[in-house]
């Protein structure tokens, strides 16, 4: 069955039987934001999770293309065999998927996205477990590594496991554990000096480009974790970095998104000019790819664009840039390609939006955004948002209520300053 055809038949069941999209992730045991991937077509349910669609929707397997589905027709296993095997089943998972042969060390990180997001609503512990083992692969195997690298070969081995314990470290420095956040900045500083000697080394140069691709990532990801260690200054230099390895790499998708993160580190430094020069090199990138790329990096360009383009009054080229990352952020996907450093969501989007609108004085247009993040009255999150996107919208929720003619929601007002004051400075997970 074609994913547009299943999207449809999947959304239309959902809404016949009244349940929002949190409440069916509730019911099948996955997180929410899966449901708006398979609704989107961005992603397709396999195995437990058809079974349990077609329970919760009261919907036959013919109605879902799965007669002669085998992993359908399984008998479910009782709920300790199921924990067993996950937790002794992901870790192997993704260390196994390290070691296997792909076309690219893209594939190996999108199966790893993939995998991750089936798993979504099992044991944290084990999760997290899994993936600092897979963080400290390239640790392990260095002897290995370096051996196979001076007979020159076994290359597309080696920047597999580089590219899995990458992925690896991206996922961790979503955690609130500092602890996860400490591995995953040491490690990616340590891969970069392999790396780096591989972009180097005139044995491999087949594989240079893919190399220099990987430290680009890496300097991406220290773009993010370096933000809340190390201040904005360092933040901004990791930043021309990974500018400057994904061009040396010709990896155009890493170059698009690498000027967005640099985009919104000038940003933060107030530095307007830089900040909407670097996005509109973002966009033209973005425009003139003869490549399919995905809706979520076409919204994130798009949303962030507006955001310079208010600050110097541009009020209908920052409104049409709005529009643009609705249209495309919900766009039917054109390829499966999936990218660890493109993290841009529903939240991020209403986020950037809401800024827009503040930026352009469109004040109760920018307030409607930030309250369908987190509710004016009693500070309730609305939706299920990462926390550097609540903070952000608080503080901008309260920012846009200062500056309307009449102080309404005084309460609300003083509710969230205090609240604003008992939270950490926000980290910028979500840059990328």
């Amino acid at each position: 069955m074609e994913w547009a055809a299943w999207a449809e038949i999947l959304t239309e069941a959902r809404k016949r039987a009244m349940l929002t999209q949190q409440e069916l992730a509730e019911r099948v045991g996955v997180d929410f934001t899966t449901i708006s991937r398979w609704e989107t077509g961005k992603a397709t349910p396999r195995g437990r999770n058809l079974r349990r669609l077609s329970e919760e929707l009261g919907l036959q397997a013919e109605e879902l293309g799965l007669e002669g589905n085998e992993s359908v027709d399984r008998p479910l296993a009782s709920p300790e065999e199921m924990q067993a095997f996950t937790q002794g089943d992901l870790t192997m998972r993704l260390l196994a998927l390290a070691f296997m042969s792909h076309r690219s060390f893209y594939a190996t990180q999108s199966q790893l996205i993939q995998i991750l997001e089936e798993d979504a609503m099992h044991d944290p512990v084990t999760r997290r477990y899994a993936l600092r083992r897979l963080a400290m692969l390239p640790f392990a195997t260095l002897d290995f590594n370096a051996s196979a690298m001076h007979r020159g070969g076994l290359s597309v081995h080696v920047l597999n496991q580089y590219a899995a314990s990458i992925a690896a470290c991206w996922q961790l420095s979503k955690s609130s554990d500092e602890t996860d956040l400490d591995l995953a900045f040491t490690s990616t500083s340590d891969y970069i000096v392999q790396l780096e000697a591989l972009v180097k080394d005139a044995s491999w140069s087949q594989s240079r480009q893919a190399a220099a691709s990987l430290v680009g990532q890496c300097f991406s990801l220290k773009t993010v974790l370096g933000w809340h260690r190390e201040g904005l200054d360092r933040a901004m230099g990791y930043a021309h970095q990974a500018v400057l390895y994904s061009e040396q790499a010709k990896d155009l998708p890493l170059q698009i998104s690498a000027h967005v993160q640099l985009a919104w580190v000038y940003y933060y430094a107030r530095q307007y000019n830089l900040s909407l020069q670097t996005i509109e090199l973002a966009a033209h990138l973005l425009k003139s790819s003869k490549v399919p790329l995905p809706p979520d990096l076409h919204g994130h360009v798009q949303s962030t664009l507006a955001i310079p383009q208010a600050i110097f009054g541009q009020r209908q080229q920052a409104l049409t840039a709005v529009r643009l990352a609705h249209e495309r952020f919900f766009a039917q996907p054109e390829t499966d390609d999936k990218f660890i450093y493109v993290d841009y969501s529903l939240p991020s989007l209403i986020l950037e939006e809401g800024m827009a609108y503040a930026h352009l004085s469109s004040h109760d247009k920018a307030l409607d955004s930030f309250a369908q993040i987190v509710d004016p009255n009693d500070l309730s999150s609305k939706i299920p948002v990462a926390k550097r996107i609540r903070l952000e919208a608080l503080n901008n929720q309260i920012s846009s209520l200062l500056k309307k003619p009449k102080k309404e929601k005084e309460s609300s007002l003083e509710r969230g300053r205090a609240k604003a004051a008992d939270m950490l400075p926000p980290r910028p997970h979500d840059l990328t």
